[in-house]
């Protein structure tokens, strides 16, 4: 049976395999456990996916990954897939 839930960790686990990155241990488990994997450029990768025809970025998810990132030394990021379309959104330097 196929849930929204399960769904996203699968499109997580075929995009890091797909960037070659390392999945977080415990992605959303644990206090502290930020991003869904870390790419080999060090970008820590908050990862969604929806088949909708629209998905909203709020300040407030942007801050927890960035915070979760500044944490880990590392640069946030946010990879959206909305209904196949790919995008990777970081912050302008």
């Amino acid at each position: 049976m196929s849930t929204p839930q399960r769904d996203g960790r699968r499109a997580e686990r075929r995009e890091a395999a797909r960037q070659g990155a390392r999945p977080v241990r415990a992605s959303g488990a644990l206090p502290g456990s930020g991003g869904d994997f870390v790419r080999p450029d060090g970008a820590l990768v908050e990862h969604k996916a929806t088949r909708a025809a629209s998905f909203r970025i709020t300040k407030a998810m942007w801050d927890k990954i960035a915070g979760e990132a500044r944490r880990e030394m590392r640069e946030p990021m946010m990879l959206i897939n909305i209904s196949g379309l790919r995008l990777e959104v970081r912050a302008a330097p």
